[in-house]
């Protein structure tokens, strides 16, 4: 059986920590943390993704993608790129830039991207 004398220095030692403003802050933040990784979890936040039905292929191999075929050349990341006729480049240190091939696999006009003025 411990006498109580040794429990005053682990007492001592947890009265310090939470009773000082770092220990409380520190209390306060790992609280929180808690709270949202909690409600992340019970709101599905932390589910695996769903299934995009998007076809995964090797580069090189052309993925059929209905009107088109695209097929993915290369891919680099690299932060020296002209972003002079970029919109939004804010805050970018680095791009992904992926060359590909899209081949129109019919003979109706697609559109992908159109801009409103």
């Amino acid at each position: 059986m411990r006498s109580s004398g040794s429990a005053v220095p682990w007492r001592r030692l947890l009265g310090a920590v939470l009773g000082s403003r770092a220990g409380r802050a520190g209390t306060t933040v790992v609280a929180i943390g808690c709270v949202v990784v909690g409600l992340t979890a019970a709101t599905g936040g932390l589910r695996a993704a769903p299934d995009t039905g998007l076809p995964v292929v090797a580069v090189g191999d052309p993925a059929d993608l209905g009107p088109v075929r695209v097929t993915v050349l290369d891919a680099v990341v690299t932060d020296q790129v002209e972003t002079g006729l970029l919109e939004a480049t804010d805050g970018a240190d680095a791009w992904l830039v992926v060359r590909v091939v899209v081949e129109a696999t019919g003979t109706d006009t697609v559109l992908y991207h159109t801009t409103s003025q």
